[in-house]
């Protein structure tokens, strides 16, 4: 990923997409919560954040240029997917999240969701399961 032009940008975009979606806890995002938020601050330590920061030096890789990337502003369709939120008196990120599609990493009892069970599935008539 080349975090210096406009299609390193949008790469990267896509790349911390997937991580977030698929891939959090192979990156070291331990501590995302049920709602799929994770520290800004964990999260800007996964380690090609790091390399690309170290390569290329900054400011190639800043938090505005998360931010943008974050808001959309490199994506083809210009679609915001990932989430953010800001702390209002110091005006930084805080802590961020995908949008949609996240993968289910784990059952969180008392939130709507069941572990399936074989009983489960031998009881369903679908070709295909999909959770956004």
């Amino acid at each position: 990923v080349d975090g210096s032009t406009e299609k390193g940008k949008r790469d990267l975009g896509y790349k911390l997409c997937k991580i977030l979606r698929h891939d959090a806890i192979a990156f070291g995002l331990m501590n995302m919560d049920e709602e799929g938020w994770v520290d800004y601050s964990e999260f800007c330590k996964i380690n090609f954040i790091i390399r690309l920061r170290i390569q290329q030096g900054d400011p190639t890789i800043t938090d505005q240029i998360l931010k943008d990337i974050f808001d959309g502003v490199y994506s083809e369709e210009g679609k915001q997917r990932i989430e953010y939120e800001m702390d209002a008196q110091e005006w930084e990120i805080v802590r961020v999240r995908i949008k949609q599609g996240a993968s289910l990493t784990r059952i969180i009892p008392g939130l709507g969701e069941d572990a399936v069970t074989a009983d489960i599935i031998d009881k369903m008539q679908i070709k295909a399961v999909h959770s956004t």
